[in-house]
């Protein structure tokens, strides 16, 4: 349920704010999965420090 809400509100988020054409669009998308895998990964840690301790 994080992992997906953290999906779907950063798409949307660079979606939403992308300006220009459709390079601009290819640009907001790889920005999106970057910053997605990102906080996959910082996310990832918290909860698995959360539920280990």
């Amino acid at each position: 349920m994080v992992f997906a809400f953290l999906i779907s509100t950063i798409s949307a988020y660079q979606g939403y704010h992308v300006q220009g054409g459709s390079l601009e669009v290819g640009v907001a998308s790889t920005r999106a999965v970057v910053i997605s895998s990102i906080q996959i990964l910082l996310f990832n840690l918290l909860l698995t420090q959360l539920l280990l301790a």
